[in-house]
């Protein structure tokens, strides 16, 4: 049955009866519903034990969230203007150089930890 018979036919029907048929649509077939993608929150890495005198180093007392890298360089030159004897207030003294020692040494313990987990 073509298109033009069904048409015929509905016409034929209507002037029989003056009934208009009901308008059928096409109901479009539901998508099966999908769960949301669950997202994972990136998990925190954990810091190891030998790096939290390095943290302590650099002034991190609360290490419940770990300090990204460009936190801990932001720290590092902080500190390292605060010792420098140019423009830091300590004159040089032997006191000073150590802390500069022990500051370079942690940041770049912490440096290295970074890019181990980057790898």
């Amino acid at each position: 049955m073509g298109m033009y018979d069904k048409l015929g036919t509905l016409l034929t029907e209507y002037l029989e009866t003056g009934d208009l048929p009901p308008i059928r649509k096409k109901q479009k077939a539901a998508k099966p519903v999908e769960a949301a993608p669950k997202t994972e929150k990136p998990v925190p890495p954990k810091i190891p034990p030998a790096l939290f005198t390095d943290f302590q180093t650099l002034q991190f007392q609360d290490l419940a969230v770990v300090p990204d890298l460009k936190t801990c360089r932001r720290a590092y030159h902080t500190l390292l203007k605060k010792y420098h004897p140019d423009t830091g207030k300590t004159d040089g003294t032997e006191e000073a150089a150590q802390n500069i020692k022990a500051i370079t040494q942690a940041f770049r313990n912490i440096e290295e930890w970074y890019a181990k987990l980057i790898r």
